[in-house]
């Protein structure tokens, strides 16, 4: 029987991810503070909330990516 594997993720995936989110994150902060009604529909805590997010998924790609924490393991 073989032991734990972790299994972590090419390192294409976290770069392919920031190609997304960077333009959404920027698309979305144009919306929120420089269009007129995209303030009073979208709103600045959920901004704020959405950001947070997109930093977080981000930054965890990048520790799965570097070895630091796994993606999953299998037996």
């Amino acid at each position: 029987m073989l032991g734990v594997r972790s299994v972590h993720v090419p390192s294409w995936v976290p770069w392919c991810a920031l190609l997304i989110t960077v333009p959404l994150w920027l698309w979305l902060t144009y919306c929120v503070f420089f269009a007129g009604e995209g303030r009073a529909g979208f709103g600045f805590g959920n901004w704020c909330l959405v950001s947070f997010i997109l930093a977080v998924v981000s930054v965890l790609l990048f520790l799965i990516r570097y070895r630091k924490i796994p993606a999953y393991t299998r037996e």
